[in-house]
């Protein structure tokens, strides 16, 4: 969300809002529908992102409900090009080229930018997910699965890589949720020093045109990695 409040006038701030709110307070079944068509209208990137919770994170009527509010906005958005499904191709062209042709290009522009997105904080995810495997919790381990493809999804369509991954930084929560049920005190310790060290890695915009690295000490130690 912070790198979200970097780029003024960019909504993705108010869907991810709408997801916590979803998520930290009990709310009925038309609160939960308000908040997807709220999301919805405030950026169409939430088609995936709610479609995720809607199959993995729901059950029965209520996931039908949500599916339901989706196809019902992309069938107003179809409405809105005329049906003209071939004008969707055109979107995502930045300068000449689609989003996905430059990452085959040149594919580490697009792992830099989604390793920077979460940063050190993958060592957390990675660490709940093997509890969640050890414990046999299939569904919570293909819950954060399936919210990290969907920001791999979502970064394949958009030239900012780091903003379109971190649409799946609801995987971040689930794995510390994870980690502090397991009420050990070394996980405790580890998660503990990811966060401090984590602190301690310069931020770095990374997108498909280029990677800006920040000025200074920073600069020096990206250098010595390839990066300028």
């Amino acid at each position: 969300m912070f790198v979200k409040l970097q780029y003024p006038g960019s909504p993705d701030v108010f869907a991810h809002l709408f997801l916590l709110i979803l998520f930290t307070f009990p709310l009925g079944e038309l609160a939960q529908l308000s908040l997807v068509a709220f999301s919805l209208a405030s950026h169409e990137a939430s088609i995936f992102l709610f479609a995720v919770i809607a199959i993995f994170f729901k059950e029965g009527k209520l996931r039908i409900k949500y599916l339901t509010v989706i196809f019902a906005y992309m069938f107003i958005w179809l409405v809105s090009i005329r049906f003209d499904i071939t004008s969707l191709w055109y979107t995502p062209q930045i300068r000449g080229f689609s989003p996905i042709g430059m990452i085959i290009a040149n594919p580490s522009n697009a792992l830099w930018g989604i390793f920077y997105a979460n940063k050190l904080i993958w060592l957390l995810i990675a660490a709940g997910l093997v509890i969640v495997a050890r414990r046999r919790n299939y569904r919570s381990f293909f819950q954060i699965l399936a919210l990290i493809a969907c920001g791999i999804l979502m970064s394949l369509i958009g030239v900012d890589t780091i903003r379109m991954f971190s649409w799946s930084f609801f995987s971040i929560f689930m794995a510390v949720k994870i980690i502090h049920e397991e009420d050990n005190p070394k996980l405790s310790t580890f998660m503990n020093v990811v966060l401090i060290l984590n602190l301690l890695v310069a931020p770095l915009y990374a997108n498909l045109h280029w990677v800006w690295t920040p000025s200074g000490i920073y600069q020096i130690i990206y250098s010595f990695m390839g990066l300028r």
